[in-house]
């Protein structure tokens, strides 16, 4: 469940994706600014009340958000936490989630610094 060999942000990706890097760099700033504080919050939340069918669905959701706009290493450490749950297992859900947590304020670290 490594992430260390995916980047953080792969703007190839989002390029490929998205097809205009002023839309792009919009999309970011709103990954920044909302929808990862947003979703930061209510998965923090979920796992209070340690329900894991919320934190599923939103590392479901975080996913495809980061897949789109390049967010490489966001999008493994869902994917990673949502198949993980999908399949049945529990024993390393408390460390996927702190994994999860960690690359999420890691990601808009980054984001902070390459949008100024």
């Amino acid at each position: 469940f490594t992430l260390q060999q995916f980047p953080l942000l792969d703007i190839n990706v989002g390029l490929q994706h998205i097809g205009d890097e002023v839309i792009l760099n919009d999309l970011l700033h709103l990954l920044l600014t909302a929808a990862i504080p947003e979703d930061l919050l209510l998965i923090e939340d979920a796992y209070k009340q340690q329900n894991w069918q919320k934190i599923e669905d939103l590392a479901h959701k975080m996913k495809s958000g980061a897949l789109y706009c390049g967010a490489t290493r966001m999008q493994y450490a869902c994917q990673y936490l949502e198949r993980y749950r999908k399949a049945g297992h529990t024993k390393y859900l408390n460390e996927l989630y702190e994994q999860l947590i960690q690359t999420l304020n890691q990601t808009m670290s980054y984001l902070k610094l390459r949008l100024g």
